[in-house]
């Protein structure tokens, strides 16, 4: 229920309304402008326990910027609505046919309408898009938002950026800072599918909800190698213990974004192997990831999710999202989620969030089912901000 501050009440007989409404019904310490005296003495007498009208400048007409102001003021009523119902992010999947042909173009993958945002979203803070660019073309794409990443998901080329041009061919990443326009030339020479093709992500959304045009960069552009990629996974995944890991992948970063170890002080990107029978164990985290399947076989690999897991950290009625290689999909904040590979080949998934804001302010909260199996067993539930054995308290006596 939302509560308005009272309007303004004239001379000319609204003072019995007035009085209706101080007397019947509760009184927050919002007061009308123009009241008349006797109208404010009740109403202080009622807030206050004093039966003496305010003094000083508190007795001073309102100027009509405060009647516009108080007309504007809303309560709510903190045990009934400190948790207001949002829209929730859905589970959605994308096939990738929309990058595969036609035009060169962006093409969004866009929720705005389940999210009701006024602009192209993904998630709250976060918009992910194909982009298309037919063979010899140049195309150009444009965002107002503080990162930029692009993986190259067919053909080669490059980009040209306000900080310097980048070559690109299928499987390499780079990340941009900054609100620019990009201009990206595919190459002359015949592909799959007739162009070149990102999967891009940016954090307008985040920008657009906080009314900001970005004015500095927060970190410095970086490229990846599909071979530095793959290699570096490969080498983990030689481990004999990896088929027991959580999951098996490299973390990508950069310098500025060291203290998060994330690609950007907004951006956390991973690159994931997923091997053949193998199940990776369910965990669960705050931000929204937007998926894209790398590669995969045609059936039998998916992310199971589900909002709650048993005392045996099972998933409780989950729902699969099928990775379909060039498709993409959405792992909704808080929800359990599994990778599931049922073939005899590898699959590849590069998840990305917007968790390097969420880690700097301390709310990933990220969970892993074997400690929360610990938890219960223990009966205990565990703050989402609390890591480790550390006291966050700071106290004078």
């Amino acid at each position: 229920m939302a509560f308005r501050a009272l309007a303004q009440c004239s001379r000319n007989g609204a003072q019995r309304s007035l009085f209706s409404r101080l007397i019947g019904s509760t009184v927050f310490d919002v007061e009308p402008p123009a009241m008349t005296n006797i109208a404010r003495t009740l109403y202080t007498s009622r807030s206050t326990g004093s039966s003496h009208p305010p003094a000083g400048n508190e007795m001073q007409e309102s100027s009509p910027s405060n009647t516009k102001w108080q007309n504007n003021a809303i309560m709510y009523e903190y045990a009934k609505e400190s948790k207001p119902c949002m829209s929730p992010i859905p589970i959605q999947a994308w096939d990738g046919k929309a990058h595969e042909e036609g035009e060169s173009r962006v093409i969004h993958l866009d929720l705005s309408k389940d999210l009701n945002t006024e602009y192209p979203a993904t998630a709250m803070n976060q918009l992910a898009s194909f982009v298309r660019i037919k063979t010899g073309e140049a195309f150009t794409t444009k965002a107002n938002a503080t990162s930029q990443v692009f993986y190259c998901i067919r053909g080669d080329g490059f980009s040209d950026t306000s900080h310097g041009k980048v070559r690109w061919a299928q499987g390499d990443l780079f990340v941009v800072p900054g609100c620019e326009d990009i201009t990206h030339h595919a190459s002359k020479e015949s592909t799959e599918h007739g162009g070149a093709a990102f999967y891009w992500i940016t954090d307008e959304p985040l920008c657009k909800y906080l009314g900001v045009t970005p004015t500095e960069n927060r970190f410095e552009p970086a490229h990846f190698t599909r071979d530095a990629l793959v290699g570096a996974v490969k080498k983990l995944a030689a481990d004999p213990d990896s088929k027991d890991k959580n999951r098996i992948g490299v973390l990508l970063g950069t310098k500025q974004a060291r203290g998060t170890k994330t690609l950007t002080h907004v951006m956390w990107v991973l690159f994931n192997l997923l091997p053949g029978k193998t199940t990776q164990k369910p965990h669960r985290h705050t931000p929204t990831a937007l998926d894209f399947a790398v590669s995969a076989p045609a059936k039998g690999v998916y992310t199971a999710m589900a909002r709650k897991i048993d005392k045996d950290g099972n998933l409780i009625d989950p729902v699969n999202a099928p990775w379909k290689t060039g498709g993409a999909f959405t792992t909704p904040p808080g929800w359990w989620h599994s990778h599931v590979n049922e073939t005899d080949e590898d699959a590849w998934v590069l998840p990305v969030q917007d968790a390097g804001l969420f880690t700097y302010q301390r709310t990933l909260d990220i969970r892993f089912v074997p400690a929360v199996l610990e938890d219960i067993k223990n009966m205990t539930i565990q703050g989402a901000s609390f890591e480790g054995e550390k006291t966050y308290v700071n106290s004078k006596e």
